[in-house]
């Protein structure tokens, strides 16, 4: 059974449960481990990080963010091992935004980034949560860096947008109920 190298913090939980199912699990900070230590220590294992996002719709509106540094996004965030997809939605966009999900949002669209060269791979699943009246978002990590843009449907070409992120937000623009 292959050593498994956790080198970003997870829940004392999920080391819990590796090493109740006999994996060998070694815990340090990525400083600690070298970049060659790290690849043997996960030679033939998939490191896959998984996200959710959630894009709001009101009307033929939908929301995104930019931050002052100029990042553009939809609120979201990582899967914590153990975790659902459903209950990180939840758990994410509480922390970000204080919006309460208390229903099953329809999944419209995932992708896939990789960059090999630094042995990143993330999968993200989008969702779609229309609203019945537009509301005004404020990010409660970082409210003076975060601006919440509601974008026409018609103006998203427009933006200039990453591929998949734009894809992401047309498809939620013109999803039909």
């Amino acid at each position: 059974m292959p050593k498994i190298f956790i080198t970003r913090q997870i829940p004392d939980k999920g080391i819990s449960l590796l090493k109740d199912k006999g994996r060998d699990v070694s815990v340090g900070p990525e400083d600690k481990i070298s970049r060659e230590d790290l690849l043997e220590g996960v030679k033939g294992v998939d490191a896959i990080k998984l996200s959710i996002k959630a894009i709001f719709r009101f009307k033929d509106k939908v929301l995104y963010y930019k931050t002052t540094k100029g990042i553009r996004d939809v609120p979201g965030g990582h899967i914590e091992f153990g975790e659902s997809i459903l209950d990180a939605l939840k758990r994410e966009l509480n922390e970000e935004i204080g919006f309460n999900l208390n229903f099953e949002p329809e999944l419209i669209y995932n992708w896939s980034y990789i960059k090999k060269e630094k042995l990143i791979h993330r999968v993200y699943f989008v969702y779609l949560i229309d609203l019945s009246k537009q509301l005004e978002f404020k990010s409660k990590e970082y409210p003076n860096e975060i601006e919440f843009i509601w974008l026409n449907k018609n103006k998203i070409k427009e933006q200039s947008f990453l591929p998949d992120f734009e894809k992401s937000l047309l498809i939620a623009a013109k999803h039909k109920k």
